[in-house]
């Protein structure tokens, strides 16, 4: 691209033409079919690393949720299996939440809720509100069901 203000000439713009088409013929072509939002590799890295600060935050909920149930070795494989679907809905909440904060207004032209709050967002928070239900129900039932001592036993007989 020329800079701003100067004209390019035809011979820079025939080397641009020839050098897309050699791109576009050689490795472009693929990356047409590039994933964005939730569902692309470079987002659900972002979340993965923890440095970055996606990858902070889901790791703050996940971590805060986890103490709250007593510890990662107070789960059982139940638990552990809804939070792994948590984690991925957090992320879809995450991003569209990020999505609404570049937007101007979430009332379209006519009135209407933008698209991803109609039904993706009630979806999304409305599925984790079930899963920390079951969550917290499930270890509930366990402290509940907790085995008796030894002592307890020998005492009751």
């Amino acid at each position: 691209m020329p800079a701003k203000g100067t004209k390019q000439s035809a011979a820079g713009k025939e080397a641009g033409a020839s050098n897309l088409a050699k791109w576009q013929s050689e490795s472009g072509h693929h990356l047409q079919a590039l994933r964005h939002g939730v569902y692309s590799q470079t987002v659900r890295q972002r979340y993965s690393d923890l440095r970055t600060n996606e990858g902070k935050r889901l790791k703050t909920v996940m971590d805060s949720i986890v103490d709250d149930l007593g510890g990662a070795e107070q789960l059982n494989s139940a638990q552990n299996v809804i939070l792994g679907g948590l984690r991925s809905k957090f992320i879809v909440v995450f991003q569209i939440g990020k999505y609404l904060d570049r937007q101007f207004d979430i009332i379209d032209s006519n009135g209407e809720l933008l698209a991803c709050l109609k039904s993706n967002f009630l979806q999304y928070s409305e599925s984790i509100r079930r899963d920390l239900e079951t969550l917290y129900a499930v270890r509930k039932s366990i402290t509940l069901r907790r085995v008796p001592k030894l002592e307890e036993l020998i005492k009751s007989k």
